[in-house]
């Protein structure tokens, strides 16, 4: 936990002296956007401990500062908060071995976001559409637990070894493509955006579990 500690002050510290270096940048923007998205994740092949995964339904939420601005190149800066995971059914059985119900239980996986993100855009007067590549950090912050289903009494002290062990850190690549609104709000670019989200490293491996996390972003933003 230290190294993550250490890791992430690192990065802060980069950001910081990036942002207010002047000399880089041509013209500097602070951007935010928000939006939902659908996270699941993959499994090695020696042993999948969560048959069934479903893809689940979460948020992100980003704050960005231009590094470098010109007619069809971006370079930036983004940081926030995205919470991943996935879903699964776990069937219940009685003493005899017996299925009596089935309950949905649902992991959430929170990280903080670091990342750099190129943009090339084609610029035009209202909109110009752009495709992005963002090398990214994820730091772990911890994971929840949602059950839902007749028997979800059974698995209130549950807790799930895998995903109490995930790595400190993790690494992936948003690969994404949107448009930049001009006009709709004087003097205040708007976003939209999709990406998708693979780790490229994995989060966990061990007793035959390999654990990446795979996501696509939908976001809205805006840049001031």
């Amino acid at each position: 936990m230290k190294t993550a500690k250490q890791t992430i002050a690192f990065f802060l510290f980069v950001l910081t002296s990036l942002t207010t270096t002047e000399s880089i940048c041509q013209f500097q923007k602070i951007g935010i956007k928000a939006g939902i998205n659908f996270s699941s994740v993959s499994i090695g092949e020696n042993f999948d401990p969560y048959p069934g995964k479903e893809k689940k339904l979460g948020f992100n939420i980003f704050a960005s500062y231009d590094l470098l601005n010109l007619r069809n190149l971006s370079l930036s800066a983004e940081t926030g908060f995205t919470q991943k995971g996935f879903k699964y059914k776990a069937v219940v059985t009685n003493e005899f071995g017996d299925i009596i119900g089935e309950e949905t239980i649902e992991h959430k996986l929170n990280y903080l976001d670091v990342s750099v993100n190129a943009k090339l855009i084609l610029r035009n007067k209202s909109v110009s559409p752009y495709v992005s590549i963002t090398p990214t950090a994820g730091f772990f912050l911890g994971n929840s637990m949602n059950i839902s289903g007749a028997f979800d009494s059974l698995f209130q002290n549950y807790k799930d070894p895998v995903l109490d062990s995930l790595n400190s850190v993790s690494f992936g690549i948003k690969l994404g493509a949107g448009v930049e609104l001009n006009g709709l709000i004087k003097k205040v670019p708007l976003t939209f955006e999709v990406r998708y989200n693979p780790d490229i490293i994995k989060s966990y491996d061990n007793y035959g579990v390999k654990l990446k996390n795979n996501t696509i972003e939908i976001n809205l933003g805006a840049k001031f």
